[in-house]
Formats: structure tokens, sequence, C-alpha cells
């Protein structure tokens, strides 16, 4: 119910990219298909949530890595989230968990609201979190980032400087070191 109830949290810059998002799948494939969910769950999900649950020290949610026995129970948890995200129920390949398919068919139209809601702006003109928000999403963003710059030089040796996904990788952070550059400046002008 939490995960549901979360929509308002997400800032209008959030909502404007999976609509964006949503509205080249449709163009694509048409509003009724399963894909127009999947592309932004799969994104919301696959990128911030599940490995938020998996690796709760590496977030700063945690001050120590989970025992043994918590971090298999966080990824049953990631899994079973990652497949009502991706509107899928557990297959012969993973039968003990089959007992679960049940609680993912009841919860899809409430993933489907969620998703809908996520793509709908509710107010263009705010682009910041509201002020009654209780998580704060420019600092969890910026501390994704902070981790992202840290990891980096340790992937591109590990990878290779001439890596394509290296090179995209190192192209996306330096735009956003020069939007966040950029917003600094603005709002020190303000």
């Amino acid at each position: 119910d939490s995960i549901k109830e979360s929509d308002s949290y997400f800032p209008s810059g959030f909502r404007n990219i999976f609509r964006h998002m949503r509205g080249v799948v449709e163009k694509k494939w048409g509003d009724s298909n399963v894909v127009t969910y999947t592309v932004i769950s799969g994104f919301f999900f696959l990128r911030f949530i599940c490995p938020a649950i998996l690796g709760p020290k590496l977030f700063y949610i945690l001050d120590d890595y989970p025992p043994p026995n918590v971090a298999r129970d966080l990824t049953l948890i990631a899994k079973v989230l990652q497949n009502l995200s991706n509107l899928t129920e557990f297959t012969k390949k993973e039968p003990f968990m089959e007992v679960l398919n049940s609680w993912i068919k009841e919860r899809v139209p409430d993933m489907k609201k969620f998703i809908d809601k996520l793509c709908t702006n509710t107010n263009p003109t705010d682009e910041q979190p509201s002020t009654n928000n209780v998580l704060d999403f420019g600092i969890g963003m910026a501390t994704v980032h902070a981790h992202l710059i840290s990891v980096f030089p340790a992937i591109k040796e590990k990878y290779g400087s001439e890596n394509a996904v290296v090179i995209r990788t190192e192209k996306i952070l330096q735009k956003l070191d020069q939007d966040l550059k950029s917003q600094v400046e603005l709002s020190s002008h303000n």
C-alpha cells in the first residue's frame, strides 16, 4: 500500500520523463499494450526501488550490510516487487515463488493505477517536490549520482575506457554534472 500511495512524492520532472517514455511507446505499440506500463515500472523499480532493497547500505538506508538471512529475504522481496512491476507471474523456473502468483495478480490493477499516476503531472508549473513530502527526492537522486561518480573509475578500469557503455555512461554523468552546476547557479541567482 505504501508504494501505491507514494505517487505524490514524485517531482514533476520525473513525471514528465515518464509521460514522455509512455508517449514514445504508445506511438509504436498503442496505448493498450502492457509495454506502456512496463517501460515505466521497469525503469523505476529495476533502477531505483529494487537496488535499494538489495543493497540498503549502498543507498544509506542501513549503516551496515544485512546478515545473510536478511539479505536473502530482501532478495525475495525485490524479486516479488520486480515481477509485480513487470506485471508478470513467476514461472516454473522458480517454482518455490509460484505461490505468490495470486498475490501478484491481485495487485496488478493497483500497479497499473500507480504507473498511470506517475505519468500524470498533477501540477505542471511545480517543478519541485511539494513541501509536505517526507522523502527528499532531490537528496536521494544526489546520493545516487554521488554513488555513480564514486564507482565510475572502477567501472571504467574494469571494462575499459573504449567500451561503448562506459563511454555513454561517462557522457551521461558529465551531462548530469553540467545540469547540476547550472541548477546551482540558477538557484544562487534567485
